[in-house]
């Protein structure tokens, strides 16, 4: 990599930290709602966020070792057989999004033992919600 495509990874680290922030955390909120427990919003926020800033980093980092690997079979034969900048995309855009990947599989598995970590005994408005009208038809039940 030269000096002019190493300007590029901070913009690639931002946006792939924009993508697992908005994307992993509609996912976790979701998983979440359907586990209908509470969790500590704040602390499970907090260490997604960080975590996401360095899977982020780490994805930039991954991509940008793999891309420079001289020994990369891909990029002998492009080289070889196709112009450059057609080589730039079969073999450096595809593995940059390969590592993007990876490490967004890393994420969902720090994510799910933070959300684990993050949970918290009281009981959800949908779980009270259901709690009272249990107890009302025991209630009702008992009267008859």
């Amino acid at each position: 990599m030269n000096i002019d495509q190493d300007i590029f990874f901070p913009f690639f680290a931002l946006i792939i930290f924009l993508f697992y922030w908005i994307f992993g955390g509609v996912f976790f909120a979701i998983l979440a709602l359907l586990r209908l427990r509470r969790i500590y919003k704040v602390r499970f926020s907090c260490l997604f966020t960080f975590t996401s800033i360095g899977c982020a980093l780490a994805a930039t980092w991954t991509g940008k070792y793999w891309i420079q690997n001289p020994e990369s079979v891909c990029v002998q034969r492009a080289v070889s057989l196709i112009n450059p900048f057609v080589s730039f995309f079969t073999c450096s855009f595809f593995t940059f999004i390969v590592a993007v990947l990876v490490w967004a599989i890393v994420l969902v598995v720090i994510g799910s033992l933070f959300l684990l970590v993050s949970r918290t005994d009281e009981e959800t408005w949908l779980g009270h919600i259901l709690h009272l009208i249990k107890k009302s038809s025991s209630s009702e039940d008992e009267e008859i």
